[in-house]
């Protein structure tokens, strides 16, 4: 798949004693993309077509059917076609679905809404990479994924890495930095005596150009961790797209971005977050 040998190369790196009240100004606090699913580029929720048995008992349709009248929501069952990403076997396919909004009930969690596609024989929420949440058109395409993760220590990625990426006409710079606290880490009521990376960014370069985009940042690593980095063409104008994966201690999220075919100052246009997995207390 590679025109060249991927290769990630180790990035120098600022290292301070720790950080207090005295200096935590040193800490940018900014997060990218904000996580926050309304006006999300995809549906931050999927569930199996057929219903779970728990959603089935008396009592749990009672409370869910509590939380719609008392909050006069309205789109419960509710039918649209969307543009879905399904697993396939050893590949992934992009096209149109028959889609239903429901709410669930979870312990510890209360009631959220999930979509599904809702067509014959139906489709498990492991089937489904993601549904689109926006207005726009997509292409029937058919695809891989490829990793391009460095090697990683207990699933996360650490910092301070880089590489190279030219592929047809994706001629990228992938850079993952961060400052390094040795000892004592303390902002904004989060508190470690741990070793802790500290300004996560993820930068992408197109070296055609020159142009620069954040696709991630946190201000520390106990925030969120970096589990895989992913490319491919998913929307097929020859360009490899970016799909991120980041973990925290109760969930797994995926973050999409799609090359820019738009003149633009940012090489890839930001899709949107959904959760994979979350462990709700």
């Amino acid at each position: 798949m590679f025109s060249q040998e991927l290769n990630w190369k180790k990035l120098l790196y600022d290292t301070i004693h720790e950080i207090t009240y005295e200096n935590d100004s040193l800490v940018n606090m900014t997060q990218i993309p904000y996580d926050f699913h309304e006006n999300n580029g995809l549906i931050y929720r999927v569930a199996s077509t057929e219903f779970y048995d728990f959603q089935n008992e008396e009592w749990v349709k009672e409370i869910v059917t509590e939380y719609l009248e008392t909050n006069q929501i309205k789109d419960n069952r509710k039918e649209e076609f969307k543009y879905a990403i399904t697993i396939e076997g050893d590949y992934f396919e992009l096209k149109k679905h028959n889609t239903e909004k429901r709410y669930y009930y979870g312990e510890g969690s209360g009631v959220l809404d999930y979509t599904i596609i809702k067509e014959d024989p139906g489709r498990s929420e492991e089937e489904i990479f993601c549904i689109f949440n926006d207005s726009c058109s997509y292409p029937y395409t058919k695809f891989k994924l490829t990793s391009i993760s460095p090697l990683k220590e207990k699933g996360i990625i650490k910092p301070n890495q880089s590489c190279h990426i030219k592929i047809g006409n994706s001629n990228y710079i992938l850079e993952y930095t961060a400052d390094f606290c040795e000892t004592h880490f303390q902002v904004e009521g989060f508190g470690t005596i741990a070793p802790t990376f500290y300004n996560v960014e993820l930068k992408v370069i197109d070296v055609a150009n020159g142009t620069e985009q954040i696709i991630w940042q946190i201000p520390h690593e106990y925030y969120y961790w970096l589990r895989d980095i992913e490319i491919g063409d998913i929307n097929h104008d020859n360009k490899q797209d970016i799909v991120l994966t980041i973990i925290n201690e109760l969930c797994i999220k995926r973050i999409l971005y799609l090359s820019n075919n738009i003149k633009s100052t940012k090489p890839f246009r930001y899709i949107g977050i959904m959760i994979i997995y979350c462990d709700y207390p």
